[in-house]
């Protein structure tokens, strides 16, 4: 209908059609989008942001105090925006919808409040992971001013119903937000004066309960969603335990952990692999056919945590295989940083870490063959 007569749509509609469109547009490759369109996805993209800005502007301008609907077209095209080089500004623009009176009003009926608690963490998730990216003041410290979405599908709202809709046990629609959500929750109390100890226990109580709530549930290994749902828990959780056993917070001699625990190594030799794993997207996407769909997402992902925590992993383990894999990784991801992460305090202290290893390990590597 839209396609047919744009004119028949109103700001709010027009706006949220054109977040589609460009959203659509990410998702493709660019082989789709030049046999398609005769263009290259970097001109689509650009087009079609331009005209999704456009749009926004009138629509947010003029009705993003009472309209859900011209929220929900600003955070898809925050969402796409931000795993497409434009984190920063999409970071600038959520702390503007963020003060919406939409989220202040108390007359809704329980199909809008579950629309208003979806578009608030979506906002509130954009915020703590923007933080992330750039190092900001984490202005996302109160995620509880609303209650977590329900955990279902869209078809189980109803626009009219006087009564909330209760929540389904097992996969829906929403599980791969939720998952999201209750991780960063989680990573926030890591934040907390507590011991490590208890730090430890926060981050497996979080593991035991995602799989039992939502991850013993992603058992379709034909669904996309799915994969993506198991694959971005694990790597979340994991950033928890990178942060929790990184060199900013433990001591790290060139014999390894200070405490010279060997449980404590192997818990670290473990890491180290796995943070190989996450940052090696490009193995991923040759060798797991589901993963192909997500591949903009997948690159869209900065890896800021995996890759400090090998950057300083590598600045006191010997010459070795793995080693040189974990090199080749860094520098495959690092090159799929935009200018605008490469400029921002995380980039600057990425590179410090990584000239500061690489002087590290040229040193191991002349002791090790001089003997």
């Amino acid at each position: 209908m839209s396609a047919k007569s744009p004119s028949s749509l109103n700001g709010s509609e027009y706006a949220l059609v054109h977040a589609i469109y460009f959203s659509s547009m990410a998702c493709m490759s660019d082989k789709e989008v030049n046999e398609l369109f005769d263009m290259t996805k970097e001109t689509a993209m650009d087009i079609y942001r331009l005209s999704t800005e456009e749009a926004l502007t009138k629509a947010v301008l003029l009705n993003m105090d009472e309209d859900l609907l011209a929220l929900q077209a600003l955070v898809l095209f925050l969402s796409v925006s931000h795993l497409t080089g434009k984190a920063n500004t999409a970071w600038k623009l959520t702390g503007i919808a963020r003060r919406s009176s939409v989220f202040s009003q108390t007359d809704q009926a329980p199909f809008q409040i579950e629309i208003r608690n979806r578009i608030w963490w979506q906002l509130w998730y954009l915020d703590h992971r923007a933080t992330k990216d750039f190092r900001q003041r984490d202005g996302s410290d109160s995620p509880s001013t609303f209650k977590l979405p329900s955990n279902v599908d869209d078809s189980d709202l109803d626009p009219n119903s006087r009564h909330p809709v209760t929540s389904r046990i097992g996969w829906s629609e929403q599980t791969f937000a939720l998952v999201r959500y209750q991780i960063a929750q989680t990573r926030q109390r890591l934040n907390e004066d507590i011991s490590m100890i208890q730090k430890k226990e926060i981050i497996r109580d979080c593991e035991k309960r995602l799989h039992d709530r939502y991850l013993q549930f992603c058992t379709d290994e034909h669904s996309p969603i799915q994969w993506l749902t198991r694959h971005v828990a694990h790597v979340l959780t994991m950033e928890m335990w990178f942060e929790l056993y990184s060199a900013d917070t433990i001591a790290i001699t060139f014999n390894g952990l200070e405490d010279n625990s060997q449980h404590e190594q192997g818990f670290q030799d473990h890491l180290f692999l796995n943070a190989i794993d996450i940052v090696d997207t490009t193995s991923r996407l040759e060798t797991e056919h589901l993963s192909r769909q997500w591949a903009w997402l997948l690159r869209g992902y900065q890896q800021f945590r995996p890759l400090v925590f090998l950057l300083n992993e590598l600045q006191y383990r010997e010459p070795c295989a793995a080693v040189a894999h974990a090199w080749k990784v860094v520098e495959s991801a690092l090159s799929r940083w935009p200018d605008s992460s490469r400029n921002s305090a995380n980039g600057r202290l990425m590179d410090n870490l990584k000239n500061k290893a690489d002087e590290i390990q040229l040193r191991l590597s002349q002791r090790s063959r001089n003997g």
